[in-house]
């Protein structure tokens, strides 16, 4: 069985009720996919700390994130590269 790929999404996509925002988050593309778990977090916060990203496997957010959220990361995949890992911290 294959492991479940976390998908953490920010606070700012749901209200204070746990509602969404918008009438279509575009989270159908991971129906059908059982290994895929979709997640948020409680609150938005303006800076997201590092055991909050740890608890998934991907981030999607809604906003602009800040430089500190991510500075703790050492691997990562990068907008726009083609699935290959970069190492390091993202900057």
């Amino acid at each position: 069985m294959a492991e479940t790929f976390n998908v953490m999404l920010t606070g700012d996509f749901y209200d204070a009720e746990g509602k969404p925002k918008y009438a279509d988050l575009g989270l159908g593309v991971f129906a059908g996919h059982s290994h895929i778990a979709i997640k948020s977090f409680r609150e938005h916060c303006k800076q997201i700390e590092p055991d909050q990203i740890a608890r998934g496997t991907a981030l999607l957010p809604l906003l602009a994130l800040q430089a500190e959220s991510l500075a703790h990361l050492r691997r990562s995949l990068p907008p726009g590269s083609g699935g290959k890992p970069h190492d390091g911290p993202l900057r």
